[in-house]
C-alpha cells in the first residue's frame, strides 16, 4: 500500500483504476421522501428520515465492481465497457444477490454518460439496463443507488449533452419511487478533468435542470472522496444537494485517528444528512487481514459517531482486491465479512 497524502488519502486504487481509463465510483444510500416533497418538487433536509433505526432500516449498501473483461475493452474506458458493448446482467444480478444474505439493503453502480454520447449504446438500451437494476432491486426488496457520471470521463462531449443525458436517467427512476435510495449526479465531481470550478459549475448547473423536472421525489448529490474535510469544497456544492456523499478511501492510521470525522459538518452543512457511498480496502496493496478488519471497524466507529450519517456503502461486491467475495471463487472473504457484519442495516 501506497503512503497517502497529508490528508491520508489512498493513491493506489485510484491508479489502478485510471490504468484502465477511468476513476474508481461507487456508490449511496436512499431515504425515502415524504409525499409533501414529492408533491412540492423540492426535497428539505426535514424530509429525510433521521438516521437512527427505521422500518426501512440504517444503509447497509455494497458497490457493484467491473468485471475483469470488462477493463479489456472494448473500449478504454471501463464504464462504457460496463454499460454498453460487455454489459453482463448475469454478473450484476450475482452482485446483488451474494451480499443480500449478509444484510445489505442497497446496491450502487457508477454509470456512464459517455456511453451514450460516443455513441456504444443507445440511450433507450441504456436507460433498460439501469430499469432493469432498479426493477430486479425492487422485486428482493432493496434499494438502487445509480450514480449518473464521472466527468472524469466526458470524451468529446458537451456540458449539455452531459446534463442531457444525466436528467434522463433521473428521470427514468422516478417511477421507482422509493426503490431508489438516492441520486449521484457525479462520481467524485472534484476530478474534473475541465478543473474544479469548471466541475462546480456542472453540479450547480445539473441540479438546476433536474429541478426543472418540477417533480423530484429522489434526493440528489455529488460525491467527494478527496480533501473530505474541505470545507469550501463541501460549500461549493451544498447548495445545490439534498445530502453529501462521502468516499472514504483513507489510509488506516487516518481512519483510526479521526473517530469523529464528520463531526465538523454540524458547522459546515447543519442539517444535510450524509452517507458513505464508497468505503473499502486493497488486498494486494500489502495489508495483513488485520488490517483490513481493521479499517472496516474505523468506519464503523466514525458511523456511530455520526448522528446525521444515514448509512455506508462498501466497496465492492465482487472483486479480488476489494470484494466481500472474490471474483475468482466466488469465496466470502474472511478478513473483512466479519468486520462487514457488524454494520447496522435496522
Amino acid at each position: 500500500m501506497e503512503d497517502g497524502d497529508q490528508s491520508g488519502r489512498i493513491i493506489s486504487r485510484r491508479q489502478s483504476l485510471r490504468i484502465a481509463g477511468l476513476v474508481a465510483v461507487a456508490p449511496l444510500a436512499s431515504p425515502s421522501c415524504n409525499a409533501n416533497a414529492v408533491n412540492s418538487g423540492t426535497i428539505k433536509a426535514s424530509d429525510f428520515p433521521d438516521s437512527r433505526p427505521s422500518p426501512q432500516g440504517r444503509v447497509k449498501g455494497t458497490n457493484v465492481h467491473p468485471t475483469p473483461a470488462q477493463f479489456l475493452g472494448p473500449t478504454s474506458d471501463v464504464w462504457v465497457n460496463f454499460w454498453a458493448g460487455g454489459y453482463d446482467w448475469a454478473y450484476v444480478k450475482e452482485s446483488i444477490d451474494r451480499p443480500v444474505p449478509l444484510g445489505i439493503n442497497v446496491v450502487r453502480i457508477i454509470g456512464s454518460t459517455n456511453a451514450i454520447t460516443d455513441g456504444s449504446i443507445a440511450r433507450t438500451r441504456y436507460l433498460a439496463n439501469h430499469r432493469q437494476v432498479a426493477s430486479y432491486c425492487r422485486s428482493i426488496g432493496i434499494r438502487y443507488y445509480p450514480c449518473a457520471a464521472s466527468l472524469t470521463h466526458r470524451g468529446a462531449a458537451t456540458d449539455s449533452a452531459i446534463i442531457n443525458e444525466i436528467v434522463a436517467l433521473y428521470q427514468a427512476m422516478i417511477p421507482y419511487g422509493n426503490t431508489i435510495f438516492g441520486f449521484d449526479m457525479y462520481n467524485e465531481y472534484r476530478d474534473d478533468s475541465a478543473g474544479l470550478a469548471h466541475a462546480a459549475t456542472m453540479v450547480a448547473n445539473t441540479a438546476a435542470a433536474i429541478r426543472r423536472i418540477g417533480n423530484n421525489p429522489i434526493p440528489i448529490t455529488a460525491s467527494i472522496h478527496t480533501d473530505i474535510t474541505n470545507a469550501d469544497l463541501i460549500r461549493a456544492i451544498a447548495p445545490h444537494v439534498d445530502y453529501l456523499d462521502f468516499h472514504l478511501w483513507q489510509t488506516l492510521s487516518f481512519m483510526q485517528s479521526n473517530p469523529n470525522l464528520f463531526s465538523f459538518l454540524q458547522l459546515v452543512t447543519p442539517g444535510l444528512k450524509v452517507v458513505v457511498g464508497e468505503m473499502g480496502t486493497n488486498r494486494s496493496d500489502g495489508s495483513s487481514a488485520q488490517q483490513r478488519a481493521d479499517y472496516y471497524t474505523a468506519a464503523r466507529v466514525i458511523q456511530q459517531n455520526t448522528p446525521q450519517q444515514l448509512g455506508t456503502i462498501n466497496w465492492a461486491a465482487i472483486d479480488d482486491n476489494f470484494g466481500l467475495y472474490d471474483y475468482t471463487t466466488r469465496t466470502l472473504q474472511a478478513d473483512i465479512s466479519g468486520a462487514w457484519a457488524l454494520f447496522p442495516n435496522t
